[in-house]
């Protein structure tokens, strides 16, 4: 299975560093995602995280995506609207413990080591099916059909085949028949899939860098995932 993580656009939350409650996209974001609107890396099938954020990249971007509750961004508890900044001067040890352990809950939510270990079954109960192509969503089949005409159209000439090419590129590496999986979900949680693909430590995922809309490809499937590209 090919899974590709897209992180969603970006939000007020992002901008000031702060730990996200259910907000909307901001102006830039809605238009970062509409500008990925027929240029995003072929899918079967699509999932979205079920927060505002994830849903309206989704729609921006043109995907036809069902919501999976399964992908809920971590529970950051009392600290859920705060900025980074306040959580320090407010609580600094309880932010101190919080980056150094794992296991720490100082803000009365999920603990990391309890989001990784979510998002690792999430990952291992993944069953190829989900993937598979007859679910392929009806808009994401009706573009395709454009896109091939239109290359039909201009052949070689102007960027319209130069950018089909590069689409094409971008799907260099995939096994013949292998399902293909788009997900579209929260930074930390794309951080957290990494960290159990390649069975780096919880800690870890402070060293993963997933900017908004950033694609992130992982390979494999149930207990043998594998990291296969990191993309801005």
């Amino acid at each position: 299975m090919r899974l590709a993580l897209l992180g969603h656009a970006a939000t007020t939350a992002i901008r000031t560093a702060a730990f996200p409650a259910d907000e909307p996209l901001d102006a830039a974001g809605r238009s970062g995602a509409r500008a990925l609107a027929g240029r995003l890396p072929r899918a079967d099938r699509a999932l979205c995280a079920p927060s505002t954020r994830c849903r309206q990249t989704a729609e921006a971007a043109g995907v036809t995506a069902v919501t999976d509750p399964g992908l809920a961004g971590c529970d950051f508890g009392g600290w859920t609207g705060r900025t980074l900044d306040e959580v320090a001067a407010g609580d600094p040890a309880g932010l101190t413990a919080w980056l150094a352990d794992p296991s720490a809950r100082p803000h009365g939510g999920e603990t990391i080591a309890e989001f990784l270990a979510r998002i690792g079954r999430w990952l291992d109960d993944l069953a190829p099916e989900t993937a598979a192509p007859e679910a392929v969503p009806a808009k994401q089949t009706d573009r395709r059909s454009k896109q091939t005409d239109r290359r039909s159209s201009y052949g070689a000439e102007g960027h319209h085949r130069d950018h089909a090419d590069h689409r094409d590129h971008a799907d260099h590496g995939h096994r013949q028949g292998e399902p293909r999986l788009l997900v579209i979900a929260d930074p930390t949680l794309i951080r957290a899939a990494v960290a159990h693909a390649i069975g780096a430590p919880p800690l870890s995922i402070w060293r993963i860098d997933v900017a908004p809309l950033s694609r992130t490809v992982l390979a494999g499937g149930p207990n043998r995932w594998s990291l296969r590209s990191l993309a801005r």
